[in-house]
């Protein structure tokens, strides 16, 4: 045991003198000046007694202090050690990563979950080391090649050059085999990632295996299948991303924010449900097949501009709490945004709808710019209701455009509009909406088929039909 020391002691001995003789003089005091022998022995003993406590009690608390401190100091060399111990098997897993070896790639990779797992302050640097791994170049391998039979009668003369041939095959099998090594390695991080990002069903009792408030940093990368689906994630930065194969983020939350700017899905990509808390950017994405955001919310801004929707689109029901940018977006499929809230401003300027696209029944709270979008396929915007300005200007529609039970409370502009198809405003309410027509033209085909908000028309040009250009004109009420 340590000694006590002597800045300790020398304060303690003081002390049991100072009370002792206080003790005595206020006893002497007390009994007055007619002492007799007895009393003074009585008053010596209750001295010597309040002596012995009083050093006891002080006995006792160096003792607590000793104790104490003893654990104090095994408690932080218990610490060191452990901090030590972690330290050597993070080193060691990080290590293993390094291997030219899938196997022990693999081992790195579960020692690291173990780690993590049984250490929770040690969870997002752990995830950064996976996230780094993902993030390095890969190529994912070819499919194995089909057996080809050797072609009968083979000359001498062709016989070295075959020779050389398969032995260029051979190398570039064991190549292809590293790389399937690589690819399965690189599919069990994702599968650490997915498996331990899952809050589980019910978020105020998370699964045990479910690490919070983690950050994805995954820019570059390349993710084969991977499924984030009811993953509960801080910041995601999916910047450039390549998806091989579906994508799912169904029901996924993301608590701050999230960017996949310029990131390609080449497989399906599913957004169904999930939540952005904070902005969300897929600027410059491009989806090679279909793209389903239903019934998605974002309380931030959400940027889609310069995206490239490759199959259908849809974003049903999604709730746009803050700004929703579309801005040069290329539609080749068909593009659903119905019941969709736009509650801060929706801008769709410049962009190019090749298929059917339908807003029905959405709600724009804000200002809805569609000026100069291209409408190729049918348009419907049934039962849309425009609180604020509503923007059409120099749009586009090559076939049918329906407004029927469309809702103006601002200004509504459609000047410079192209009608090739049919224009149907049947049933549109208009509440202290200003409507400008000013250059808005209709093919005379289209005439017949259109019907007009009050007060604007086009002429009809007797009982000839064709290709002549209309234009939208005021009218007598």
């Amino acid at each position: 045991m340590r000694p006590i020391s002597g800045w300790l002691l020398l304060p303690a001995l003081v002390l049991v003198v100072v009370v002792t003789w206080l003790v005595y003089v206020v006893a002497t005091h007390l009994a007055g000046p007619g002492v007799g022998p007895s009393d003074r022995i009585d008053i010596v003993k209750i001295t010597l007694s309040t002596a012995a406590g009083t050093g006891g009690a002080v006995a006792l608390l160096l003792t607590f202090r000793r104790q104490r401190t003893s654990e104090i100091t095994g408690a932080h060399t218990i610490q060191d050690a452990t901090s030590r111990r972690i330290t050597e098997l993070y080193t060691k897993a990080v290590e293993q990563l390094g291997s030219d070896k899938g196997a022990v790639r693999l081992g790195g990779l579960y020692a690291l979950e173990r780690l993590a797992q049984d250490n929770p302050d040690q969870r997002q640097t752990i995830v950064n080391v996976l996230c780094a791994y993902l993030r390095m170049p890969h190529t994912p391998p070819p499919a194995p090649p089909q057996n080809v039979s050797p072609r009968p009668g083979t000359s001498r003369q062709t016989r070295r050059p075959v020779r050389l041939a398969g032995t260029t095959a051979a190398a570039q099998r064991a190549s292809d085999q590293l790389r399937r090594q690589e690819h399965e390695v690189r599919l069990t991080a994702q599968r650490i990632l997915e498996r331990h990002l899952q809050v589980g069903d019910n978020p105020r009792r998370p699964l045990q295996t479910f690490w919070a408030d983690l950050d994805l940093d995954l820019t570059g990368a390349v993710l084969t299948g991977i499924n984030l689906s009811h993953c509960r994630v801080r910041t995601g930065r999916f910047t450039g991303v390549t998806f091989t194969g579906d994508a799912s983020f169904t029901d996924a939350t993301f608590t701050e924010d999230a960017s996949f700017d310029d990131a390609t899905f080449t497989g399906e990509a599913s957004f169904t449900h999930a939540t952005f808390t904070g902005d969300a950017s897929f600027t410059g994405v491009t989806f090679t097949r279909g793209a389903w955001f239903d019934g998605v919310t974002f309380t931030g801004h959400a940027s889609f501009d310069d995206v490239t929707f490759t199959g259908d689109a849809s974003f049903t029901g999604v709730t746009f709490t803050g700004g929703a940018w579309f801005g040069g977006v290329t539609f080749t499929g068909h593009a659903s945004f119905e019941d969709v809230t736009f509650t801060g401003g929706a801008s769709f300027t410049g962009v190019t709808f090749t298929r059917g696209a339908s807003f029905d029944e959405a709600a724009f709270t804000g200002g809805a710019s569609f000026t100069g979008v291209t409408f190729t396929g049918d348009a419907w915007f049934d039962g849309v209701t425009f609180t604020g300005y509503a923007s059409f200007t120099r749009a586009t529609f090559t076939r049918d455009a329906s407004f029927d039970d469309a809702t103006f409370t601002g200004h509504a502009s459609f000047d410079g509009v192209t009608f090739t198809g049919g224009a149907g405003f049947g049933g549109t309410l208009s509440k202290a909406a200003a409507w400008d027509f000013t250059g808005a033209r209709v093919t005379q085909d289209a005439v017949h088929d259109s019907t007009w908000p009050a007060g604007w028309g086009a002429p009809v040009l007797g009982e000839a039909r064709g290709t002549k250009w209309v234009l939208i004109e005021r009218v007598a009420p």
